[in-house]
Order: structure tokens, then sequence, then C-alpha cells
């Protein structure tokens, strides 16, 4: 929803899903079979515009989850476990545009990610600079640079051998750098496509055990009709550790891990009224590693109801 009142912009999301298998399913997890999962989001958004194109926002954002994730994506050495999280999020910015296309934008972030044990909470915080060339209606060319500093609860350290040290506390730091463009080939029917390219840089505080970089390429392409509409996409990227081993075995030692991982997802929907879509969607994931732990496969099939106002 969103509500555009004078120079003040006020914007209003709220989302959620719930999944419910036909079966209980073995998720690999010792003791955690899965029977559904579940997410709710609330974002708010508010901006004021002036004439000299100075545009300061704020942002707010709460999502709870509860489901299985894969806590390696924190560098965090478990794989997947089943977990719930609340998420708060607060984030000042200001944009700056110009004529022909052209805008900037910095802002600073607060995140606290309270998660259920065996996942330890933590603070995520940190500057983050936008520079953009809206050259055409619905499409853009933007370039992302984000650091953000992660400090943990009480989650120890690790040492070389991922073995953590007692009287510890982690954090880790990462600077994420992205360039996406965005075009609208068509507006009726509406085709658009978005190509985004990726790097992670993740850095141990400690000993650098969970130090890794991490890059890769991602992609849309979305049809919609009056009624009907498609939207396909795809992922790759790589992890590439930097003091990790693949084992203690002295035969593996300076074999250091890594990872690739690819998402590829189709989905088809229906408009019914004016707020309501129907959909099916289909979600291949998998993961290859030379640790068998984080090495997985997963396919979803997915049809719900969609309502928006």
């Amino acid at each position: 929803m969103r509500m555009p009142i004078d120079a003040h912009r006020w914007t209003l999301f709220v989302g959620g899903e719930e999944r419910r298998y036909l079966q209980t399913v073995d998720s690999g997890l010792v003791g955690q079979p899965v029977s559904g999962d579940a997410w709710v989001s609330t974002y708010g958004e508010y901006r004021y515009q002036t004439p000299s194109g100075w545009s300061p926002g704020l942002v707010g954002q709460h999502l709870y989850a509860n489901q299985v994730f894969d806590a390696s994506t924190l560098a965090d050495g478990q794989g997947s476990v089943r977990t719930k999280v609340h998420s708060l999020t607060t984030q000042p910015s200001v944009r700056w545009s110009r004529g022909r296309g052209f805008r900037w934008e910095v802002g600073y972030s607060w995140q606290r990610q309270n998660f259920n044990a065996p996942i330890d909470g933590f603070w995520q915080t940190g500057p983050r600079s936008v520079v953009a060339w809206d050259y055409a209606e619905g499409s853009a060319v933007e370039a992302t640079l984000r650091y953000e500093n992660r400090p943990y609860d009480s989650r120890p350290a690790s040492n070389l051998l991922g073995i953590p040290e007692p009287d510890t506390v982690a954090r880790f730091t990462q600077l994420n750098a992205d360039v996406a463009w965005k075009h609208q080939w068509s507006d009726k029917p509406k085709l658009r496509s978005t190509v985004r390219l990726f790097q992670m840089l993740n850095r141990d505080e400690a000993v650098g055990f969970y130090d890794f970089n991490r890059w890769g390429v991602a992609g849309t392409l979305r049809w919609e009709g009056t009624y009907w509409g498609t939207l396909l996409g795809a992922r790759w990227s790589q992890w590439d550790y930097q003091r990790q081993f693949i084992s203690p075995a002295p035969e593996d030692l300076f074999k250091y891990r890594h990872t690739q991982d690819v998402e590829t997802s189709a989905r088809v929907f229906r408009k019914v009224g004016r707020h309501a879509t129907v959909f099916a969607e289909y979600l291949f994931e998998r993961q290859n590693s030379n640790v068998l732990l984080y090495t997985y496969s997963s396919h979803t099939a997915t049809g719900g109801l969609e309502w928006e106002f």
C-alpha cells in the first residue's frame, strides 16, 4: 500500500506464507522431521521529497520465520538446521536525484537477528551506498556497496581447526558489492529482465577460519499479460574459503573448502479480480561441495493465493 501525500510518501507492505506438506518429510536433520514452514514480514517506509532533489527517508522492517535454514550462509558451520528467527531492521537514508535519471543514495542499517538455538543471535550494522541511472521507464543500471559488522551474542570464535575457543566471542565483517541491470523490453504485455553480478568478502575477526569470498550471477525474466504471467529465475554462485581445510587428515592439508550452489525457479500466476492472484511455483536448489556435509539438492512445488491491496 502506497500513500503519496504532497511531498510525503508512505509505503506499507505486509506479507506472509505458510506451507503444509501432505506428509511429514525427512529434513536430513536428526530428530527434526518437517511438516511445514512459515514466515510473516512487515515493511514500512517514509520518504520526504524536497524541491532541490534531496529525499531523506526511513525504513523499518520485521520478519518472523519458522523453517529449515541453511546456516552455512552465516558462516556458521552447522549446515541446515530447523530454527525460528525474529529479525528487526531500521535504516535511515538520504537520496539525491538529478536530471536524466541519475540518483545517489547513502544510508546506515541497524539489524537485530534473534534466532532460536542452535543459531546464536547477533547484531548487524553498517553503511550502504547506491549509484544508479534510470535510463528509461522501468529500466536502470545500479551499483550497490555495503559494509556490515556482525558481533555475535555468545558464539565463541573458532581456531584454525574449527574448534570453538573458550572465553571468546565471534565477530565477522562483510563487504558486499553488486551491479544490476534492469530492463523493460515492452509495456503491453510487460516483459522485464534483471541481471545481477555480486560479490561478498567475509572476514572472521579471530584467526580467519571463516574467511571466504563468494561471487556469482543471478537473473530473472518476467512476462505479464492482462491476466496471465510467468516469472523465471536462476542463480549461480561459488564460495571459496581461504583457511578451511576439507578435513584434518594429513593428506587434506592445504586442500581448501569450496562450494557451488545453483538455484532455478519457475512461477505461473493468474489474476482473479482486482486484488487476488493464484499461482503455482517450482524451485530447484543444488549445492555441491568438496565437504560432504554441504552437498544437497531439493525440489519444491508450491501453489497458493495472494491478496494485494
